[in-house]
C-alpha cells in the first residue's frame, strides 16, 4: 500500500491510524476488497482505475494548452 503521508514531512499533525481505517475509494466508492489496493492521503483514498482516469483528464487538458 502507497501512503502519500510518508512523503509528508509534517507528520505530528495527522492521525495516520485514521487512514489505515479508509478501505474505500474516495471517488468511486469501491471497497478496498473490490478493487485492491489503494493510494491514501490526508482524508482521501483513490483506487489505480479513478488514478489511471484522472491521470488522463489532466494529460487531455494539457494537451489543449
Amino acid at each position: 500500500m502507497y501512503n502519500a503521508l510518508e512523503k509528508t514531512s509534517n507528520l505530528n499533525n495527522l492521525n495516520i491510524n485514521n487512514l489505515k481505517s479508509n478501505s474505500t475509494c474516495s471517488f468511486c466508492r469501491t471497497s478496498k476488497e473490490d478493487i485492491g489496493e489503494l493510494a491514501m492521503g490526508p482524508g482521501d483514498s483513490i483506487c489505480s482505475e479513478c488514478l489511471e482516469f484522472g491521470t488522463e483528464v489532466i494529460k487531455s487538458y494539457s494537451i489543449k494548452d
